[in-house]
């Protein structure tokens, strides 16, 4: 498992939890799963950096760490595993809720006023596309563990540590509930949830190049916008010295103009000069 400590800027982040052992559950199926996915070829395939952590069941430390992996890792994906007793198969869930959190985690502790983020939304739901990728997993015949989705992720940790997420970034946030290892075996699941991250990884990363292109095609608009003002501009000064220098003194009718007004200036000694009038008269004609 990789130190949580190292600092790398060289590959994106993904940030891997599950959660430790808890009432019912002495091995916990999520942390068995995800301590096996770290030793696939998973994050050099991605050419990513995989951190994995095993959160305890508690609230206080999950709100104390969450936002610190945030801040410390940048990470492009955020992925939360945690058991369901009663799931059968691989369960993205779509949103968590910010109230209600009365049961107690292993410390016999709740959140304070059973809030996980105070002010915070009633709800927040995943930006993630989690219908096609449970489809394309239901889909690729050699998972053993089939998909489905879900919106009710409890009110205990599992909820909690995803809303925390969420509402960090919810367009790189996902938790996803595995089964007991009674139901599935931890190798089955581990390779569920493997394809379910590189699903995962791959949408948040067109979903960020989408909006890097939109970004690009907007300021080579702004850019041609001004690049065209410009040209305009100089082509009126560049007219107006032409018609001083074939002695045309008409200021008023001939020199620049800026929304349809003529400069009622001199006429300019040069296309520079002829810039600083027009900007005047912008700025006059704007107040």
């Amino acid at each position: 498992m990789e130190s949580i400590l190292k600092s790398s800027t060289e590959k994106p982040v993904i940030y891997l939890t599950g959660f430790g052992p808890f009432s019912g559950f002495s091995v916990n199926a999520s942390d068995a799963a995800v301590s096996l996915v770290v030793k696939t070829n998973l994050a050099s395939d991605l050419g990513v950096r995989l951190v994995s952590e095993t959160l305890d069941v508690d609230y206080c430390q999950t709100q104390n760490i969450v936002p610190q992996r945030w801040s410390s890792l940048k990470p492009k994906l955020v992925v939360h595993v945690g058991v369901a007793g009663s799931a059968t198969k691989l369960t993205l869930e779509e949103q968590a809720c910010n109230n209600g959190y009365s049961c107690l985690d292993i410390n016999r502790a709740c959140p304070p006023n059973l809030c996980c983020i105070p002010g915070g939304k009633d709800v927040i739901r995943s930006s993630l596309p989690l219908a096609a990728i449970a489809e394309a997993i239901n889909k690729n015949a050699n998972i053993r563990l089939k998909c489905q989705l879900s919106q009710d992720p409890g009110k205990y940790l599992c909820s909690y540590v995803y809303y925390t997420s969420l509402n960090k970034d919810a367009s790189r946030s996902v938790f996803v509930h595995v089964p007991p290892l009674e139901v599935s075996s931890a190798e089955d699941t581990a390779q569920a949830l493997s394809e379910a991250i590189t699903l995962l990884y791959k949408a948040v990363l067109q979903a960020d190049d989408t909006a890097s292109a939109e970004e690009n095609r907007t300021s080579e608009t702004q850019c041609a916008a001004l690049s065209n003002g410009v040209m305009v501009q100089e082509k009126s000064c560049q007219e107006s010295v032409s018609l001083l220098e074939n002695g045309n003194s008409q200021c008023t009718e001939n020199a620049p103009r800026s929304n349809g007004k003529a400069c009622g200036k001199s006429p300019p000694d040069s296309v520079g000069e002829c810039v600083e009038q027009m900007k005047e008269l912008e700025v006059t004609s704007s107040t």
